[in-house]
């Protein structure tokens, strides 16, 4: 096996709606500022924002953006997903060419831009999709066959080499906007309009759902310690249903994070239903 060299399209600026870059920090510090990793502080309570694609991670995460700037919330911050529209294109067009160059570009810009905020978030550091669903779209695509298994490996080792896993080994509390695949399609169609996403088959929504569940068991069996809400992000109840404010006094409230946390469910129940799918149920969610 040889590495292949792979020409990439060039990148494109981030765009607005889910698949673009944004930090806000409420405190207003400058960069002189920014306080090191290595500079001795307690860390930052981390939650990661998980789920397929037009779930509505983007909408919830703006929400808290402007939460945070409009009550001037010190120690928030909120960091979007990162994405050049001109490479996410050319995955969508041509898989097998770009998908392990579009995995790597990914990684690096995770990276990137959780090392240049400096995970400085004295209370709150809310990710967009952490390495945790970036490693969901890695493993589909190596089960849809765009990416070869020494290539999954690399993307692991990279991870690994990286200092990644050290930065952040994995969210300790996760929250899980579920929402079906034909809904999450139907958005990605008729609401989203992104032309980069065009051509995406309900199929391929159908995989990701289909390994993030497998991803989210596997891990909460890994991990007990692991802290996972689920909400429903299906016909509107994340927006008309409260969901929204809901999550943000959950995410930006006041007081001890396992205060906010009593008034969900400790730990979401966890259904598996035929035929391989798996379902996550949030009682009381």
């Amino acid at each position: 096996w040889k590495p292949r060299r792979l020409p990439l399209p060039a990148r494109a600026a981030a765009a607005g709606g889910e698949g673009s870059s944004s930090s806000r920090r409420s405190s207003g510090r400058g960069a002189e500022d920014v306080v090191h990793l290595s500079s001795p502080r307690a860390p930052p309570e981390i939650w990661a924002v998980e789920g397929n694609i037009s779930s509505g991670k983007t909408t919830l995460c703006k929400y808290l953006i402007e939460r945070v700037d409009s009550h001037n919330l010190p120690g928030c911050s909120v960091l979007l997903e990162p994405m050049q529209q001109a490479f996410l294109k050319a995955l969508y067009s041509d898989g097998p060419r770009y998908a392990f160059a579009f995995q790597l570009n990914m990684l690096q810009t995770r990276i990137t831009n959780l090392l240049s905020s400096q995970m400085a978030a004295e209370g709150t550091f809310v990710l967009d999709r952490s390495v945790f669903g970036d490693s969901v779209f890695a493993t589909r695509n190596f089960l849809d066959g765009n990416i070869n298994r020494c290539e999954l490996a690399i993307y692991e080792e990279s991870r690994a080499l990286r200092g990644y896993e050290k930065l952040m080994p994995g969210p300790a509390r996760m929250v899980y906007l579920d929402a079906s695949p034909e809904v999450c399609h139907r958005r990605m169609v008729g609401v989203r309009q992104n032309e980069a996403e065009a051509d995406v088959p309900l199929g391929y929504l159908d995989g990701l759902d289909e390994v993030y569940v497998s991803a989210v068991l596997r891990q909460m069996a890994l991990d007990p310690s692991l802290d996972v809400v689920v909400m429903d992000a299906s016909n509107g109840q994340l927006v008309e249903g409260g969901g929204l404010q809901r999550i943000e006094q959950l995410l930006l409230g006041e007081g001890a994070v396992e205060k906010r946390r009593a008034r969900w469910v400790r730990r979401s129940a966890v259904r598996c239903v035929a035929a391989g799918r798996g379902e996550l149920e949030a009682l009381g969610g």
